[in-house]
């Protein structure tokens, strides 16, 4: 079976067309979509952009280098968790021996 691919003169113009150098706050690439192009086009005023980059500096990028305090303070929730793990685990083993303890029988010859 032969498939053929038929491109449109807008899609040939585009795909030669040279690229623009993007800046996302004056140059977005929604801009240039074809089905976009008719629309009127409006930007964020300068409060807004800084809220934006703001949020995405706190959220979004790398953590920044951890202080003394913050390395300290997770060296102590690591330990604190290791310290509460080792206690439900002794707590679960406790517990079934106790409950395994009972329903074992104190003379083992009555299974032979």
């Amino acid at each position: 079976m032969l498939s053929l691919i038929f491109c449109s003169s807008e899609e040939e113009e585009e795909e030669t067309a040279p690229k623009n150098q993007r800046d996302d706050l004056v140059n977005p690439f929604w801009i240039d979509d074809r089905d976009l192009k008719n629309g009127t086009i409006d930007f964020l005023p300068g409060s807004e952009q800084q809220f934006w980059k703001d949020l995405i500096e706190k959220y979004l990028e790398a953590e920044p280098i951890k202080t003394k305090e913050v390395v300290a303070k997770q060296k102590k929730t690591a330990e604190d968790l290791k310290t509460l793990r080792n206690q439900m685990v002794r707590l679960f083993f406790d517990v079934f021996i106790s409950l395994t303890s009972k329903y074992i029988p104190k003379n083992m010859e009555s299974f032979y």
